[in-house]
Formats: C-alpha cells, sequence, structure tokens
C-alpha cells in the first residue's frame, strides 16, 4: 500500500481537523493492511518534522516541527513505529519528502510548491512575489525522483523513515533565476514581509540514509527539474490543460 494523502496546507492551525485526516487516516490504513495480509506499507511524511533544525537535516536527530502539519507527520511516524512493536512482520517505510514539485499538484493552489507558484505569476508577466529577500533555500525535489524513491521503498529490506531530498539547498532568488531563463523574461522579484512566525527559512535534507538503506539517490538538479517540469507544463496548456 502507498499511502500519500494528507492535509499539506502549512498555514492550517486546526489541530484537530489536522490529527484526524493525517494521523487517524494513516492509522486506519496500517489497521486495514494488516486485516487484509498486506505486509508492506510506503507513507509520506514529510522534511516539516524537522522545523529549524540543525542541516543538513539527517534522520537520526530529533523531530522539532514548527507547524501543525508538521507536527502530525512526527506522530503518524511514532503510530507506524507502535504498530511495527505489535506487528514486526509488517514492514513499514516512512518517506521524508522535501520540497516537491512537479506535474499534477495544480490541485493543490496555495499549498502547491513554490516553483509552480513563481511560475504562474511570471507567466502571467506578474513580478514574482517572494518574502524578503528571497535568500530563504528549499531542498527542492522533483516528483519523478519522489516516484523513483517510493518504487525503492516497495522493495526495502526492513521497515525506516528515511529523506526524499537532493541534498542541496536552492534559494527563492535561484528559482527566479531558472524561471526567467526558461521563459525568456528578466522579471525582479518583489519582496514582501513573512507573516508566519512558523515559516520554515531553510531546508536541506541529507540523502545519505537513502542512499545506505533504500538505493535511491535522486537524478533531478532543480535546474533540470524546472526545465522537464515547464516543458511538461507547456504542452498541456497547448492541450488547454491546467
Amino acid at each position: 500500500v502507498f499511502h500519500q494523502a494528507a492535509i499539506t496546507d502549512t498555514t492550517v492551525m486546526d489541530q484537530r481537523r489536522m490529527l484526524e485526516v493525517n494521523v487517524e487516516g494513516f492509522r486506519n490504513v496500517l489497521s486495514f493492511a494488516l486485516e487484509s495480509g498486506v505486509r508492506r506499507v510506503v507513507y509520506a511524511s514529510s522534511a516539516g518534522t524537522y522545523g529549524a533544525g540543525s542541516l543538513p537535516m539527517r534522520e537520526s536527530q530529533a523531530p522539532s516541527p514548527m507547524n501543525v502539519y508538521g507536527f502530525s507527520k512526527m506522530v503518524m511516524e511514532r503510530v507506524a513505529a507502535g504498530f511495527l512493536k505489535e506487528e514486526p512482520s509488517l514492514c513499514a517505510v516512512g518517506l521524508r519528502y522535501f520540497n516537491v514539485y512537479g506535474p499534477g499538484e495544480a490541485h493543490k493552489g496555495a499549498a502547491a510548491s513554490m516553483i509552480y507558484q513563481l511560475h504562474r505569476q511570471m507567466s502571467a508577466g506578474k513580478r514574482p512575489r517572494v518574502f524578503e529577500h528571497g535568500q530563504q533555500y528549499r531542498d527542492h525535489i522533483y516528483v519523478k525522483d519522489v516516484v523513483a524513491a517510493n518504487l525503492k521503498a516497495a522493495e526495502a529490506a526492513a521497515s525506516g523513515v528515511f529523506n526524499v531530498c537532493t541534498g542541496r539547498g536552492t534559494s527563492f532568488n535561484r528559482v527566479i533565476e531558472v524561471l526567467n531563463a526558461v521563459l525568456g523574461t528578466a522579471l525582479e522579484p518583489e519582496y514582501f514581509k513573512n507573516p508566519y512566525p512558523f515559516y520554515q527559512n531553510e531546508t536541506q535534507g541529507d540523502p545519505a540514509a537513502a542512499r545506505a538503506g533504500l538505493g535511491f539517490s535522486a537524478a533531478w538538479t532543480p535546474e533540470d527539474g524546472i526545465r522537464d517540469y515547464l516543458g511538461a507544463r507547456t504542452v498541456k496548456a497547448a492541450a488547454g490543460v491546467d
């Protein structure tokens, strides 16, 4: 079973709702797996569990989520650990996704990646809006790499929690530079103050454990991933699909 469903909007403040969907929904999936004879569950965790933790973020460090979403993912991992104690024959692999972008994210709206948001603004001729001063950075991971990580996790030898990351941080200013190059524009960023005290300014994962435990390494750099993504969006736009 691949479990990817969740409330992913990090600005949601309703903790009861977040835990009901993300944690109790996951608990139901694990119960279903056991009742149905499924022996392996691969589930989506998040780099949000690290909060403002030290860089590069490693699976061995203590979680320190800064928002309700990250907290829910931390609790999910603990629920999985509890199930494994009771049912050691079950294999559960948690994947701590860093900042995923790529085709198929439009339905997420405001929770879609910054790459998606900035491209929408810039392709409409608008200046890209980012928090002051665009130096925040993310470990942007292309969805094609995320798919590859899931397939590797489906064959993992043992349960565990692993980063799904590139191992490098790319600033929002750099993303804007790449988007300008691809779009043939020269739009300057419009900076504004960050209203969120629980915002992660930096994410950068350590890919070593996933490489050793899953045999997974990211194949796409952010620059190449963005170019591939925009190529796919151009084809969809020509067909009248968002």
